[in-house]
């Protein structure tokens, strides 16, 4: 696998568990009221903020699309990460619409990468200084202050709706204060210089969490990226992610790795 893939798998990787981290909260003492009413936004990221730094482990799944005039690439992702110190265990599936590949990625003990692929079994991997920087924004991922104090600072951009068990926090409209978002959640992993090369058009950033807890449940991320030097490259991404086994999920190492 080239040097290039495994550091995009990596960003997307500290993008989803960014995502798990930040978008997470806990049931909190409420006030006194006996009739439950819908939290405001500005309640619920304050949530987030100090459940955020406790979370240690959990499972996910991702899809992540994107798709521009020359097709379409596809990648699903199935995680389980715990932290103290950071394993994780994630396979991948990718796929361009002709062609596809499958691979699996192992970090162990916060610093050590292994990759499997095809039947050739567990292979592990040289880590440079852009690698290194990447694991060492996952590992600093709880504590992304900047991250969570933009959700706190812009929560009136957010609306909340009841959906069954779930309350749905919605964001669209300004795309500046968009890319403001992701630069937030790149900052770390040395990733945020790149949004300043496009527009982003029609932005929205959805994160379901539940009533009873504030756990969350999914997230979605869409955007349209122009390149300001290329009107006409135009890139729609798609993030969908979903969580469980917050707390609880335990990462397993895989059969060839010591």
């Amino acid at each position: 696998m080239t040097k290039s893939i495994k550091k995009v798998l990596l960003m997307l990787t500290t993008v989803v568990l960014t995502v798990v981290l930040a978008a997470c909260g806990s049931g909190g003492s409420g006030g006194g009221s006996s009739a439950p009413k819908t939290p405001t936004s500005k309640e619920v990221f304050e949530k987030y903020t100090e459940v955020a730094k406790n979370i240690k482990s959990a499972k996910f799944i991702a899809d992540v699309q994107m798709s521009d005039s020359k097709g379409q690439l596809t990648m699903k992702m199935n995680g389980t990460f715990s932290g103290e110190p950071l394993t994780m265990l994630v396979d991948y599936d990718i796929s361009n619409g002709k062609q596809s590949q499958k691979m699996s990625m192992y970090l162990k003990d916060s610093s050590n990468i292994y990759i499997s692929q095809g039947s050739s079994g567990w292979k592990k991997m040289p880590v440079d200084e852009a690698t290194k920087k990447q694991l060492d924004s996952i590992k600093d991922v709880a504590g992304n202050e900047k991250a969570l104090n933009f959700y706190k600072n812009n929560a009136d951009s957010f609306k909340v709706e009841e959906e069954g068990d779930n309350y749905v926090l919605t964001y669209t409209g300004n795309d500046e204060k968009f890319k403001e978002l992701l630069k937030e959640l790149g900052s770390s992993s040395g990733t945020s210089s790149n949004y300043d090369n496009f527009n982003f058009k029609n932005a929205t950033v959805k994160l379901t969490v539940k009533k009873s807890n504030y756990e969350p449940v999914a997230s979605e991320v869409s955007t349209e990226l122009e390149n300001k030097k290329d009107s006409q490259n135009t890139t729609k991404v798609v993030t969908k992610q979903t969580f469980s086994e917050i707390n609880t999920a335990k990462v397993t190492a895989p059969e060839g790795v010591k």
